[in-house]
């Protein structure tokens, strides 16, 4: 559940199980790769041959793997901290939307 309770597991630790539920690593790593190819532009097939193409596309994924993992752990903490800042109210209702998610009510 999202609500922070005394007796139940941190809130970072359940919205990193969330993060995990719907693939958030894989989607991040993705948008990574996708801006990496807006920043650095597309190449025709004539103006690149394949193995500085191949170089480019390492270079590419080893940027996107140093960061995502960096960049989804930051992002949970901070989006826990946020959450933790916000009314009971709010963290209650957050948790029924949760139990009722796992539950396959909606």
């Amino acid at each position: 559940m999202i609500a922070s309770h005394p007796t139940h597991e941190a809130l970072e630790v359940r919205l990193e199980r969330r993060l995990d539920l719907v693939h958030g690593r894989d989607r991040l790593s993705a948008e990574l790769h996708r801006l990496a190819v807006d920043i650095v532009g597309r190449a025709e097939h004539d103006e690149i041959g394949p193995e500085d193409k191949a170089q480019l596309h390492h270079a590419m994924a080893l940027a996107v793997a140093r960061t995502e993992e960096e960049v989804a752990d930051k992002f949970v903490h901070e989006l826990a901290d946020a959450l933790a800042e916000t009314s009971d109210d709010l963290l209650v209702r957050l948790a029924r939307a949760e139990l009722r998610r796992d539950l396959g009510l909606d």
